[in-house]
């Protein structure tokens, strides 16, 4: 009897299941054909536009946006007797087409002079972006200058063109090419701050390693060409390919290319994840306030904007999740169009960045899984029972093999097994692609990311075995500390963030437990919290920022589901709409601050050890001299800063640790106050040539926290800066000559010097 009973309430659970699955089916046949009767109506409409009078405006009646409601089928038969004008067939002029027709980006039926009404607020927010735009060009200006409102006025710019965006895609009313148009006016103003920092040439540490190979495939067109700054660029050529093609068919430098390649990336971005969020969500509202959010992370802004590997990678990646989300939910007609998006999104992303493709494959390998359990525990646990009976006799082999026949023939059938074939075979895909590029190609990519990783991890265990004291927050290795509020501020965001997220994972359970995808980017978010322990560390520190990117695809979503709710129509919806955007915009100021140091966010006068600060005329000077009368391909060995501009503006080959296998980048050649015996056998191994000095070195402390690497001795434990002495130590040797000095850098010739260490 409890056999039996076991059997009828697994029999209760299938057919719950399968009603599901019929209710879900039922809700996009509804949407289809509320789709058809939007087109069905556009058409009439141009039809009617394209046979009337110029003095006879059309005047009849046109079909009512959809936005977040959906049309139900009952009421289709009425809606289209209502608003479907009738169509002379005999008054069809030829000029019209049918293709012209189907092919109209309408987003709703509405004659010519009301689809121009169709955008809403898109064009006035557009020149309030703009403007906000303005005031960060201002700010920067004055920021070069070091006056006291730069910083105020940067601020501002960046809340005049997010906020009022945001709360307009809270309201219900924006039209769908409204809400599209309002994505992309964000997340290209935001990328734009960026081109506003240093708008005529790189300015950012890993700029200059992809502009070396960018220059590498131009001169000597091929791929895989050393790049002794990071050997493992060449590996991965996508950005520098795609650049290059550009620069080479229009003329353009590879500074302006790569401006326009990332433009066009950072637009697919945004598109392909509010694609994404609308197809998984089926609500243009969560799609537009989720696509708003997630360019409030911490590396939208700048890291992501950068010229580097994964500013291409990340759109890549989101229009291959854009491409299978909308696969599992396609016609069969479609399928095949959008694999092949998947496929050529999985051979671009696996030669663009190496984390990008292994982070895609973990989700789609955790989406099937998530699918995979979902959709077969339930036909396992009956199995299970029919093999049990099966043992006891209550069944006989006929009618055992009959219902494992039965089970598999209905697994095999269903939509959501086709769905997880799909998404599976993508998965592996993506697998073996990075896996073969590995193996083939790319081999010292695993080491490069392995060391980074386990410091991480190291570093992360000592802090919380109480072996190593932590990194102290918003306090650069120079010594500075960001204001009180920039603190508050941040803080503010990760606590809102947090707190957010448990609401969050509840209503996306409550929501979407049918739906694997989203169950599968709530279990992302639950990775949010363990990123921020490794802030505590100085390589953990690394490692979190460079995790934000990712998980802020989950985050982003959870957090629009909310926010949605929270915006639902009532007597306080104007209150509830201004809170939104301010939550919102507390969120992207913070994130920014988190992402950037308050010196790193705005240019500036020269700073000792700050990356795009110590970017400067003279530095760029010297490694022109340096081309113009040593010749490229000189081995040169300096700071971090004298290494990146000699390799790009000066063409020459810089000596490093991870090209050289030199200790500590050189540094201690360049930082001690004398020259030791196996210092000189590094140097000779490596055969230097010319050594560089910058003498500003010496006045004060590096705001990275090390002056040549993260390798070099006391690197994030510098207390005072280096002595002047140490720097000039070259001076008193003997066989050493200075071939250029311009006052705070100095190039020094060492050929002779190390040839007579040998003898």
């Amino acid at each position: 009897m409890k056999l039996l009973n076991n059997k009828k309430r697994e029999e209760l659970i299938l057919l719950r299941e399968e009603n599901r699955q019929l209710r879900e089916e039922n809700a996009r046949l509804r949407q289809g054909l509320a789709h058809f009767a939007e087109q069905l109506a556009a058409a009439a409409a141009r039809i009617e536009a394209a046979v009337s009078l110029p003095e006879q405006p059309n005047t009849g009646p046109t079909l009512p946006e959809v936005n977040d409601h959906q049309v139900h089928r009952s009421d289709l038969g009425q809606y289209e007797e209502q608003h479907v004008p009738q169509v002379d067939e005999a008054a069809m002029i030829p000029t019209t087409s049918t293709d012209e027709i189907q092919a109209s980006p309408l987003p709703c039926a509405k004659s010519e002079q009301q689809n121009s009404r169709g955008l809403g607020w898109l064009p006035g927010l557009s020149v309030l972006a703009s403007l906000g735009l303005l005031l960060v060009a201002l700010a920067d200006t004055g920021a070069r200058d070091s006056v006291t409102w730069a910083a105020p006025l940067f601020w501002v710019g960046i809340l005049v063109m997010y906020a009022p965006i945001v709360l307009r895609m809270v309201s219900s009313r924006p039209t769908q090419y409204e809400r599209i148009g309002l994505v992309l006016v964000v997340g290209l103003s935001l990328y734009l701050v960026k081109v506003l920092y240093s708008p005529l040439r790189f300015s950012f540490h890993d700029e200059f390693i992809h502009w070396a190979t960018a220059n590498d495939i131009l001169a000597t067109g091929r791929l895989f060409s050393n790049n002794f700054l990071l050997p493992i660029s060449p590996l991965f050529p996508g950005l520098e390919s795609v650049t290059a093609a550009v620069s080479a068919t229009t003329g353009l430098t590879v500074f302006t290319a790569g401006i326009l390649v990332l433009a066009g990336a950072r637009a697919v971005l945004v598109l392909a994840l509010y694609g994404l969020y609308q197809h998984i969500s089926n609500s243009p509202r969560i799609a537009g306030i989720a696509s708003l959010l997630y360019v409030a992370n911490p590396n939208y802004v700048f890291f992501d904007a950068q010229f580097g590997y994964e500013s291409l990678a990340l759109p890549l990646a989101a229009m291959i999740l854009y491409a299978e989300v909308r696969r599992t939910q396609a016609a069969a007609s479609e399928r095949i169009g959008l694999a092949a998006l998947s496929l050529l999104g999985i051979g671009g992303l696996v030669i663009t960045h190496h984390v990008t493709t292994y982070a895609l494959a973990g989700f789609l390998v955790l989406w099937t899984t998530v699918a995979f359990l979902k959709t077969y525990s339930l036909h396992f646990r009956g199995a299970l029972s029919d093999c049990i009976r099966w043992y006891g006799g209550e069944i006989s082999n006929s009618q055992a093999f009959r219902s494992v026949r039965s089970r598999i023939t209905s697994l095999t059938s269903r939509a959501e097994s086709r769905s997880q074939l799909t998404v599976g075979t993508t998965a592996l895909l993506a697998l073996i692609g990075s896996f073969a590029w590995l193996y083939f190609v790319a081999g010292p990519t695993s080491k490069y990311l392995s060391g980074n990783i386990v410091g991480g991890i190291r570093e992360l265990a000592r802090f919380l075995l109480g072996q190593q004291p932590g990194r102290v927050l918003f306090l650069s290795y120079g010594g500075d500390s960001a204001p009180p509020w920039e603190q508050w501020i941040a803080f503010s965001s990760v606590g809102l963030i947090l707190l957010a997220l448990v609401w969050a994972l509840i209503r996306l359970w409550k929501r979407y437990q049918h739906n694997p995808v989203v169950l599968a980017l709530g279990l992302g978010v639950s990775l949010y919290p363990m990123t921020l322990a490794f802030r505590l560390t100085d390589q953990g520190a690394q490692i979190s920022g460079r995790a934000w990117e990712f998980l802020f695809v989950s985050i982003a979503f959870a957090l629009a589901v909310v926010m949605e709710e929270l915006a639902q129509p009532s007597r306080q919806r104007v209150v509830r709409a201004l809170t939104i955007s301010a939550l919102a915009s507390i969120i992207l100021v913070g994130g920014i601050i988190v992402g950037r140091p308050a010196w790193m966010r705005m240019p500036g006068p020269y700073l000792v050890g700050a990356d795009p600060r110590s970017i400067e005329s003279e530095g760029i000077a010297a490694a022109r001299w340096s081309l113009s009368t040593l010749g490229p391909g000189r081995r040169m060995l300096g700071d971090r800063v004298s290494r990146l501009l000699m390799a790009t503006y000066g063409h020459q080959r810089p000596i490093t640790e991870i090209g050289n296998q030199i200790a500590g980048d050189g540094a201690p050649i360049l930082l001690t106050p004398e020259v030791r015996p196996e210092q000189l056998e590094d140097l000779q191994r490596a055969r230097l040539e010319y050594l560089v000095v910058d003498q500003r070195l010496s006045t004060a402390l590096p705001k990275l926290g090390f002056y040549v690497g993260p390798s070099e001795p006391e690197a994030f434990k510098h207390t005072r800066p280096i002595d002047s002495a140490a720097l000039r130590k070259f001076d008193d040797l003997r066989d050493v000559n200075r071939v250029f000095d311009s006052g705070n850098i100095i190039v020094y010739d060492l050929v002779r010097f190390l040839h007579a260490q040998v003898r």
